[in-house]
């Protein structure tokens, strides 16, 4: 058996204070014996894989990004189960963005600003690499790109990978 413990701010400050007793741990029970304590930290390794200024606006105005066949992708370590991240900024409170397959294939995502919350995301629309998008990141089609943006409103200023 197991058991987890989140290091709150509060605890860890109760770890890191000298106590009366002198210990930090104190476990306590019948019928047990601790074999083992894992402390693990979560380090982001969210590597960022452009950056500049794409705006996707009217619809009509639809940047492209990465090579056809996605070396950079590829070169950044992706994998199925990546993270990507786009980074937006809305250029007006209604704003909507889908990310598709770059060459007019599935649409990936399709959020605005009633059914997304950029905030809580950091500003970034996520999107998890799947077999799907992997498979077609890095097909070689010998035209277009890796993904497409369509939209309204918004501007692109990073994507990154984690």
């Amino acid at each position: 058996y197991y058991y987890n413990i989140v290091l709150t701010d509060e605890l860890l400050a109760t770890f890191t204070t000298k106590q009366w007793w002198g210990g930090m741990l104190l476990t306590q029970g019948q019928s047990c014996i601790v074999t083992a304590l894992e402390l693990y930290q979560k380090i982001s390794m969210e590597t960022v894989i452009w950056k500049g200024e794409a705006v996707a606006d009217d619809w009509g105005n639809q940047p492209t990004f990465f090579a056809d066949g996605g070396a950079e992708l590829i070169e950044a370590g992706m994998k199925v189960g990546s993270m990507l991240r786009f980074y937006i900024t809305p250029m007006e409170e209604n704003w909507n963005l889908q990310v598709t397959e770059g060459h007019w294939g599935p649409k990936y995502t399709d959020y605005n600003q009633g059914n997304y919350d950029l905030a809580a995301h950091n500003g970034a629309i996520e999107l998890e690499v799947t077999q799907e998008i992997y498979d077609a990141a890095t097909t070689v089609q010998w035209w277009g790109n890796v993904f497409l943006f369509n939209g309204d409103n918004v501007i692109c200023t990073k994507i990154t990978i984690e």
